[in-house]
């Protein structure tokens, strides 16, 4: 396999882009006097999604300094200069064996490439949606149980998918929203949806995506009922409040730990929990005391609409949806004219989200949290962006 090297920028001032072949086995055939390189397979002309980069510290003008990479797309990847190996990583961990490499040291960069790598995972072709409509009510189920039914891109796709294509189905005249197994939802899978790429276009990815999901529950014409079986954490809690109801399981919990995370309230939280809620267990939700309600305080507090045993859940909220039907009922939020104000709601807290999500408090808490849950390449992807920030953030 053939790779290019591309140098992007040298810290000081910018150069030409400029590339250099390696031969078959990946090692480069002279040195590269440059305080960034970028390695990517030949045949990717793409520049958002680097395979392996290795970056200088930004207050360096003559050499690498504290030298960083992550290895993406390659099993693994070693820095040398001369005969001494500087640094090696892997798709799961970085060891540095030096603090300070010099331009003029730098020698070559072997690659061991992607063939020599695991196989991929089997393809699961399980759908992401169960569906089922009785009585002019389909039910929705989010179906992937074992990963706590948290929202990947995919999962976030086929939601709004779905809701839009129910929209201006004859045969339903409701929807209940609910998940499979123990868990709701476990909320937005960051390391499913967050990606090595250009800042602007990371930034303007978290808007468009938070922005279209939420938008989804604004905008749905039909009674939309939320049916929580078990705990629910961030997004999927403030997008079950722009439903007409929620009907939870006795053993569900609610969580909206953003405070916690460094990131603002989204969903429209910032302007609805008080609404449905007292400013105390909104700010009590929303804020520093992290509060976790049970289904029974959650329900006192105003967040859901009623509880019931696990067992009984979907039972009532078949009947409670079909009752709307029979009742002629109509959306809340269409109802009273919310629906503008609230997408504009959602648009500047998706901007603001984003903002927060780029900020380095923000990788700091995510590369600890994946760090402690033993995801080491996603904790390395975080600890790269912090450290780096006050380079990229000037792009």
């Amino acid at each position: 396999m053939c790779f290019h090297v591309y140098i992007l920028i040298s810290i000081g001032k910018r150069q030409d882009y400029k590339s250099q072949e390696t031969d078959n086995n990946s090692v480069l055939k002279r040195p590269f006097y440059t305080n960034n390189l970028q390695i990517r397979p030949a045949n990717d002309d793409s520049l958002d999604q680097p395979t392996a980069t290795f970056f200088a510290h930004p207050e360096v003008k003559s050499g690498l300094s504290g030298v960083l990479l992550t290895a993406i797309m390659f099993n693994s990847v070693t820095l040398q200069c001369g005969s001494r190996i500087m640094a090696v990583a892997n798709s799961t961990r970085v060891v540095l064996l030096g603090s300070s490499v010099t331009s003029s040291q730098l020698r070559s960069i072997s690659l061991t490439p992607c063939s020599s790598a695991k196989a991929a995972p089997p393809k699961d072709d399980r759908p992401l949606l169960l569906e089922s409509t009785v009585n002019g009510v389909t039910t929705l189920t989010m179906n992937r149980p074992e990963k706590l039914n948290g929202w990947t891109m995919d999962m976030m796709l086929a939601i709004r998918g779905t809701f839009q294509r129910l929209s201006t189905d004859p045969n339903t005249k409701a929807v209940i929203f609910t998940g499979s197994g123990k868990y709701y939802c476990a909320g937005v899978n960051l390391s499913a949806t967050i990606k090595p790429m250009h800042p602007r276009k990371l930034h303007g990815m978290i808007v468009k995506n938070n922005e279209e999901i939420f938008n989804a529950f604004i905008d749905f014409p039909k009674p939309l009922l939320v049916a929580a079986n078990g705990p629910a954490i961030g997004a999927c809690v403030t997008s079950a409040t722009l439903a007409d109801a929620i009907v939870a399981a006795d053993c569900a919990t609610f969580s909206t730990p953003f405070a916690r995370l460094g990131i603002p309230p989204e969903g429209c939280s910032s302007i609805h929990f008080e609404r449905i809620m007292s400013r105390v267990d909104a700010d009590r939700m929303l804020g520093a005391a992290g509060w976790t309600p049970t289904a029974a305080e959650a329900k006192t507090a105003g967040l859901i609409t009623e509880v019931v045993a696990s067992e009984d859940l979907m039972e009532k909220s078949q009947q409670m949806a079909e009752q709307w039907i029979s009742e002629g009922k109509t959306r809340w939020m269409l109802n009273k004219g919310s629906a503008e104000e609230y997408r504009n709601v959602n648009s500047k807290e998706s901007i603001d989200l984003a903002d927060a999500f780029l900020s380095p408090a923000f990788m700091e808490g995510q590369f600890k949290f994946c760090r402690s849950k033993g995801k080491n390449a996603q904790a390395a992807v975080f600890l790269i962006l912090k450290m780096l920030h006050p380079l990229w953030s000037r792009l």
